[in-house]
């Protein structure tokens, strides 16, 4: 096997390099298979990258060094180039940015780094699918591993991603805080969208403080959600809040943190193998940490299945 390890010189604010040079011989020395590192600055560069990586190289590990976007977007590219085809590919991650969800739960660290290299324990994975009608009218797709989401958790990821002053200070010095208070700033500062189930017919759509589509149970920072699904079963973990006033949305955060979230007449948690929703407007939509600007998004499993490194190395 031969193996990439692409680094993302972008993430946690321009740290991820520094981060990366502290640990990068060790990683190197303890991968059993031949190694290349590449640095990267942009999307263009990935999206130069991969071909050859593939093609040329005929590379078959591929490794992103960054956070979540990084992740995301190295899976999506690798998709579009081979068609989907992914049975003969492994997909591993150093975790180089702010919350590093695709490593969670993190059991093994290095010097502080979480790492997912143990490539003895990889796990079939599904991929999630989204689709979603742009501002323009157009469909768009995209892919993701972990989760997608609706309402407060996307307008955060949206704030987080285009910081005020005061989260660029706290992004710098606190993932945690920054995490924190671009959840606390977002609800009190935004209006929940409407949105409905297709499949429910006649249903109104509800006022939906926040909708969570999951293969992976863990959000940003220590909210995570009670496990409904596997990351092979074929299908996703659907949390939804609704009609709730901000102090019963922080009684539901409060909980996250906890592992925990109990149905109640504003509360659901339900299992769907796809799900198709209505929105009466435009909203931001999250995936895998980024944010896309459309309506009525859909979501299902992709048609094949990633194999994907185990946690820790």
């Amino acid at each position: 096997m031969k193996a990439a390890i692409i680094i993302n010189c972008n993430a946690s604010q321009g740290r991820s390099l520094s981060k990366w040079n502290v640990i990068s011989s060790n990683v190197i020395d303890m991968l059993p298979f031949e190694v290349s590192v590449h640095h990267t600055s942009s999307m263009q560069d990935v999206n130069e990258l991969v071909p050859i990586l593939l093609h040329d190289e005929k590379c078959n590990v591929f490794i992103g060094g960054g956070g979540d976007g990084t992740i995301n977007y190295l899976l999506n590219q690798i998709i579009e180039q081979t068609g989907g085809n992914l049975s003969e590919l492994v997909l591993g991650g150093i975790g180089l940015g702010s919350s590093n969800d695709f490593h969670k739960p993190i059991e093994k660290e290095l010097k502080k780094i979480p790492l997912r290299l143990d490539f003895n324990n990889s796990v079939d994975h599904n991929i999630g699918q989204l689709e979603y009608t742009s501002d323009s009218g157009s469909l768009n797709k995209t892919c993701f591993l972990l989760n997608s989401s609706l309402g407060l958790t996307a307008s955060a990821n949206q704030f987080f991603n285009s910081p005020n002053r005061t989260l660029a200070f706290l992004k710098r010095s606190s993932s945690s805080l920054s995490i924190y208070y671009a959840a606390l700033h977002t609800l009190f500062n935004y209006t929940p969208p409407r949105i409905a189930e297709k499949r429910c017919s006649g249903k109104k759509s509800a006022r939906i403080n926040n909708m969570s589509i999951v293969i992976s149970p863990y959000l940003s920072g220590s909210f995570c959600y009670p496990e409904l699904v596997k990351a092979g079963d074929g299908k996703f973990g659907v949390y939804c809040c609704s009609e709730m006033n901000r102090w019963e949305v922080m009684g539901t955060m409060s909980g996250m943190m906890k592992q925990r979230f109990d149905d109640s007449a504003k509360r659901t948690k339900f299992t769907r193998e796809e799900i198709e929703l209505i929105t009466d407007d435009l909203l931001s939509i999250e995936s895998d940490g980024e944010v896309f600007f459309g309506k009525d998004p859909g979501y299902s499993i992709f048609k094949s299945n990633i194999s994907i490194a185990g946690h820790g190395y």
